[in-house]
């Protein structure tokens, strides 16, 4: 089976990263609070180009435990396709140096190697790729999606109300 896993806040804990590099870097207190963080557009753009053009994607920890189940997964014989709007802000020329740290973010953190589709509309991709499974952690998408496809939504202090497909770990994912 083919499974769709968005990387940022489902294995990538880029929330912690953002909000530290904004501080510590830009004196700006970010926090999550959905759907967005407490900041402006701009002061977001401004901090995230900075995290590409200073290479701070590849320090971002993964989430405890998610190597190992993604791996366990591949093991099963499923294939993982990464799928993420990861995107540069304001400096598009960033565009294939963020996508190109993305993949090596992935390998160097001994995710299992498969294809990342960097995309602002994840159901889309998955529905016309025939992935029937998308786990993601944007509540918002994750509720209207639900209604086209089965979407796990990765529990988080930023994503609360009533779903479904709630988990708190992707261990809890039901492959069938």
């Amino acid at each position: 089976m083919r499974i769709s896993l968005d990387i940022d806040g489902c294995i990538a804990n880029f929330v912690y990263a953002f909000c530290t590099v904004a501080w510590e870097g830009f004196g700006i207190k970010a926090k999550w609070k959905e759907p967005w963080f407490d900041i402006t557009q701009d002061q977001f753009l401004e901090v995230y180009d900075y995290m590409i053009r200073h290479d701070i994607f590849k320090n971002i920890k993964p989430y405890e435990g998610a190597v190992e189940v993604v791996k366990s997964w591949v093991a099963q014989g499923h294939e993982i396709v990464y799928i993420t709007r990861r995107r540069p802000g304001k400096d598009k020329s960033l565009k294939d140096l963020h996508e190109n740290q993305t993949k090596k973010w992935i390998v160097n953190n001994h995710f299992p190697v498969g294809l990342v589709v960097f995309t602002g509309n994840k159901a889309a991709y998955c529905l016309e790729h025939d992935i029937p499974i998308l786990i993601e952690d944007y509540y918002a998408d994750a509720v209207k999606w639900n209604k086209l496809m089965l979407v796990y939504l990765v529990d988080r202090p930023w994503n609360q109300g009533d779903y479904p497909h709630r988990i708190k770990s992707l261990s809890e994912v039901e492959l069938g």
